[in-house]
């Protein structure tokens, strides 16, 4: 299977690491792990970061860039709509190439831009990174939903593997500078609790190093999520990894299993206080979570089950 790759950027955009380009570093590990005959090629609008990952390029280096698509069996949009992956993926129709596109192109908020991507460009198959995005693209974007599928990819077991050490604190973690994190409200609960428990916030007031924060975010015994929302929330899916449960609520699209990867609950100060009690202070309570944690992402999102549902997705098998 020959694969290529396209997307807006690959782990790093700009100077720090988003979700949608981690996720993408994960998925190309695990399918180089799973289908080492594969042959993936990558091409990004940003400038590739040097790092020891698989080997990618710019979109700009055309030559390379159509060779791949011509050798390709898949061509893969993962994220991004700019004009130079619009050209890509006209060649690739051309050439009868089989197209996917998503799980980090569509969302509805940015309805028209999407809509003049999608006008095109053709495509076999449109991801999601979950259920309820995939209805709403389908309707807001006049998609059959027998043509999508949800798809999303989680945490590098081997980096967030559980940590030896552990220092009781409640972690924090997210972009402090963007509104949608919220983290006023972490600090509300933080104050309220008044000095029971230690907090650690990792990006607030100041980013964040991605590989330099793993160590550290893995001590913590608790995390919790304050985001108005998330689509995909892979920041939590590494803390299970590490089995570390959460706190959350359910605007949290991702957000586990309730009283086993922790507890879903209102998001009022009151309301976390009481659950962050109710974890800290029952050992046998909080060793089960943490089992539960590590179980939830083994069984779902492993190398193996990330790779098996993409191979069903290429084969048009997986809703």
């Amino acid at each position: 299977m020959n694969i290529t790759i396209l997307a807006f950027n690959y782990g790093y955009a700009g100077r720090f690491v988003n979700g949608p380009g981690m996720c993408l570093v994960n998925f190309v590990k695990f399918l180089n792990k799973e289908k080492p005959e594969s042959k993936i090629k990558i091409f990004t609008v940003l400038k590739p970061a040097k790092n020891d990952w698989h080997p990618a390029r710019q979109l700009k280096d055309d030559k390379t860039l159509y060779a791949a698509i011509a050798n390709s069996d898949v061509v893969h949009v993962w994220s991004g709509m700019t004009s130079a992956i619009i050209k890509a993926v006209n060649f690739a129709n051309k050439l009868d190439k089989k197209v996917i596109i998503g799980p980090n192109v569509l969302d509805t908020v940015e309805f028209k831009k999407e809509e003049r991507f999608l006008s095109k460009i053709r495509y076999d198959r449109v991801l999601a990174v979950n259920q309820r995005l995939l209805f709403k693209i389908a309707k807001e974007h006049n998609i059959s939903p027998s043509v999508m599928s949800v798809y999303m990819v989680g945490p590098d077991v081997d980096l967030w593997s559980p940590s030896d050490e552990r220092d009781g604190t409640i972690l924090w973690k997210g972009n402090g500078r963007q509104y949608v994190k919220d983290v006023g409200f972490a600090r509300k609960v933080e104050k309220k609790l008044r000095g029971k428990y230690k907090f650690k916030f990792i990006g607030d007031p100041r980013p964040y190093d991605y590989f330099g924060h793993i160590k550290e975010a893995k001590k913590s015994k608790l995390m919790i999520v304050t985001s108005l929302s998330e689509t995909m929330g892979l920041a939590m899916m590494e803390s299970w990894c590490a089995g570390t449960p959460s706190v959350s609520h359910p605007k949290i699209y991702m957000h586990g299993e309730n009283y086993k990867t922790g507890i879903i609950t209102n998001k009022t100060a009151d309301e976390y206080c009481n659950v962050i009690e109710e974890i800290m202070e029952n050992d046998s309570f909080y060793q089960y979570l943490s089992l539960e944690c590590k179980n939830f992402i083994s069984k779902n999102f492993s190398a193996k089950v990330t790779i098996e549902k993409y191979m069903k997705i290429l084969e048009g098998g997986y809703e």
